[in-house]
């Protein structure tokens, strides 16, 4: 049997669709685990009553306090019966065949994990693209533990190779316990962390190049929503995956990593030129007191490029305002680049 946790908060607009995708899949030995993470949104509620008492493979766990979609997976996960377990969000869909086409290769392989592709969508439900399997020249095959971590587990560490998304992936329900998933806290990047924490005791990895999964595009991560979190949840996360990566032995992620991390404030940094532009002094100086951790002091030393050293040294100087300077004005260039490609293409179209 395979078990799909459907995590839910105040999703009601997009819900009914989504869980109308799940009920119907060609796939019947289905075990579905609405986790209502206290919705406050009446019509989210009447949706997941509907569904409930539709359908008697559904089952509810209704939170009394929200705790956020890590602590909601987790739940479900503990909770479950099946052999196999699925992750959907509440505002996604799936095709009609995707948990038949999945649980095929499970059976025809043995894998313990198997990865589909993606269909973004936007909001309004229209195909965006189809995702590329990280590095778009792997082909459909299976990958064996050695090779899954000497090669691929780098995915998890700042390297596009395979997607570290929980979503589109049927796993074997025992990786769960095997690795004793706790909850991150983190509040953006938590499937990324479990997954992290479940793949080094995956065996065989399948990955299929067949769309499994619809992901609506919702609001971008460096909008003004996310960047009051922005620092404390990346710091979090950086510390979670150093830890990760001592606990597995796997030193040839650190310098990607700390390059993930360069990478992440020039990020704070743009997200905060567009998004705060009233409040650029007060968000330096949030960059500043962070810049106060200690972990910031030994990244200089592993950059290979002349520009991310430059950053690093700053990093590790606590120069926060000079790091701003130097972001901004690196930004500014590659527009202005981008902006003479444009009217150079529109200048040699034909009239």
């Amino acid at each position: 049997m395979l078990t799909v946790i459907v995590p839910i908060y105040n999703t009601g607009k997009y819900l009914d669709k989504c869980l109308s995708s799940v009920v119907g899949q060609s796939y019947r030995d289905l075990e579905i685990i609405l986790v209502n993470d206290c919705s406050t949104d009446q019509n989210t509620i009447n949706v997941i009553q509907k569904w409930v008492k539709q359908d008697n493979r559904i089952s509810l766990i209704d939170k009394k306090q929200n705790e956020g979609v890590d602590k909601a997976r987790i739940s479900g996960i503990y909770s479950s019966h099946g052999d196999y377990l699925s992750f959907v969000d509440s505002d996604d869909w799936l095709p009609y065949d995707a948990f038949e086409s999945m649980m095929q290769k499970v059976e025809e392989t043995g894998a313990d994990m198997v990865k589909g592709k993606f269909a973004n969508m936007w909001l309004n439900g229209l195909l965006k693209k189809v995702s590329d399997l990280g590095d778009s020249s792997i082909e459909e095959r299976e990958i064996l533990h050695d090779e899954l971590m000497d090669k691929y587990y780098l995915s998890f560490f700042g390297v596009n190779i395979v997607p570290v998304s929980l979503c589109g992936t049927i796993f074997r329900r025992s990786l769960f316990i095997d690795a004793n998933i706790q909850a991150s806290g983190l509040k953006f990047g938590e499937d990324l962390v479990m997954n992290m924490r479940v793949f080094p005791f995956v065996k065989k990895y399948y990955q299929m190049k067949r769309v499994v999964y619809c992901y609506r595009q919702g609001l971008p991560i460096m909008s003004g929503k996310y960047l009051d979190k922005w620092l404390s949840n990346f710091n979090n996360l950086y510390k979670i995956k150093m830890q990760q990566i001592k606990d597995a032995g796997y030193d040839k992620a650190i310098f990607y990593q700390n390059v993930e991390l360069v990478n992440y404030l020039k990020s704070f940094v743009n997200g905060c030129n567009r998004h705060r532009k009233g409040r650029i002094s007060e968000s330096i100086d949030e960059l500043q007191q962070e810049l106060k951790d200690p972990m910031y002091r030994n990244i200089a030393a592993s950059m290979k490029s002349e520009k991310m050293k430059i950053m690093a040294e700053m990093l590790e100087k606590g120069d926060a305002s000079g790091f701003w300077s130097y972001v901004t004005e690196q930004n500014k260039q590659g527009m202005s680049f981008q902006m003479k490609l444009v009217e150079f293409v529109y200048s040699v179209l034909p009239n």
